[in-house]
Formats: structure tokens, sequence, C-alpha cells
């Protein structure tokens, strides 16, 4: 395992504790104080600086493309089946007998 400086270390961001993430229920079970003393209030938007992400180093950039992967508060968007079953392209014929 690698040793990880704690200046190196980045705050949360917002979507963390389910701010501006649609069908967010409360906030990430993965957050962790910087200090690592127990989290007896959640954090808000004025103390996030005070908190980490107990799964990556730099939360913001999991949030750049889309939900983070590993976010325990974000319900994931169900896939519609027609979609998922359309094919594009050529398609293997099958063997006759």
């Amino acid at each position: 395992m690698f040793k990880v400086k704690p200046e190196e270390i980045k705050p949360l961001i917002g979507k963390c504790i389910g701010l501006g993430v649609e069908g967010a229920k409360s906030m990430c079970e993965r957050i962790a104080r910087i200090d690592g003393t127990p989290m007896k209030t959640p954090p808000t938007e004025e103390t996030l600086d005070q908190f980490r992400c107990a799964a990556y180093i730099n939360p913001e950039i999991k949030w750049h493309v889309g939900n983070c992967p590993l976010a325990t508060h974000v319900v994931a968007r169900a896939v519609d089946n027609n979609l998922a079953k359309h094919r594009v392209g050529q398609q293997k014929q099958k063997k006759k007998k």
C-alpha cells in the first residue's frame, strides 16, 4: 500500500454530501474527518474542508465526468431494456446444418 501524505488529501466537494446530485439520499458513507476524530455532526458547505473521502485522495476528479463510482448515497439510473437490446452493425449468421 502507498502511504499518502496529509497535504496530498483534497477536501470534499458538495456532491459528496448530496448537494446538486439528482437522486441523492443523504450523504456518502465514505466521509471521514481529516484529523481522524469521530464525526459528530454531518458536514455542511462551510465545513467541507474539515472532511475527506476515505476512498479517493481527490474526490473532485471522480465527480468530474459523472457520478462517483463508489458513492453510496446516489441511486443508479435504470437502463431501458429496449435500448440495451438495440444492435448496430453486422451480426453473425447462424450456421445451417
